[in-house]
């Protein structure tokens, strides 16, 4: 399925090519070829790729005009019964951002540290570092399980800087426990209306979360 092709260049110096084909029924179905200076890197990298090719969710219809809102919606597609509300949340919201729009092999770093950058103008450092991690969830299974050309390390880069930049940042804990007569006021709205008590038992558990200066 895959072999590596060694070039010389016009200077003498050797070039490694590891090419992977794929066929189906006669058919060629699939093409990729990269070029490395040593010959084991060339090795790692086919061994690598090839596992990634069989893997049944690789996705043999390559696009390099792919945006970065319909890989998201692919990700969910295969995804969306094994995540929690709050990150289908953020990557919906991704969706409507003008980001989406943008072809996924032009996504780069500087791309997504100005993302961070506006999305920090109107939300708390910690928030941002949830958009961060929504879409780390997708880059990192972009290229291998949908063979959609997102880089995670064009992520890592961005993400590394927004830290540093303090755009994102972690958690902080509660500073205080709320009082009594703010918990009381939130009983009264859980119990306040049909609606509310239809939603009781949310309402009760973010009563807990508060109680225990949980977030």
């Amino acid at each position: 399925m895959g072999t590596i092709v060694k070039r010389f260049l016009s200077d003498g110096r050797v070039r490694y090519s590891a090419q992977l084909l794929i066929k189906r029924d006669g058919s060629i179905v699939y093409r990729e070829s990269k070029t490395f200076d040593q010959f084991q890197t060339a090795s790692d990298w086919l061994t690598q790729r090839e596992k990634e090719v069989k893997s049944r969710s690789f996705n043999y219809s390559r696009d390099e005009d792919i945006t970065l809102g319909t890989a998201i919606g692919k990700y969910l597609e295969i995804t969306e019964q094994d995540i929690g509300r709050s990150q289908l949340q953020v990557l919906r919201t991704l969706q409507a951002n003008a980001i989406s729009n943008e072809k996924c092999k032009d996504i780069s770093s500087p791309r997504l540290l100005s993302l961070f950058r506006s999305l920090g103008e109107r939300c708390q450092p910690q928030t941002v570092a949830t958009y961060a991690s929504g879409l780390a969830s997708v880059f990192s299974v972009a290229k291998p399980a949908l063979n959609i050309p997102l880089d995670i390390r064009e992520l890592r880069e961005a993400t590394t800087a927004a830290r540093r930049l303090k755009i994102i940042c972690k958690d902080s804990p509660r500073s205080r426990r709320p009082t009594l007569n703010e918990l009381d006021i939130l009983t009264k709205r859980c119990d306040g209306t049909q609606i509310q008590r239809i939603c009781q038992g949310s309402c009760y558990s973010q009563y807990f979360r508060l109680a225990a200066r949980m977030r």
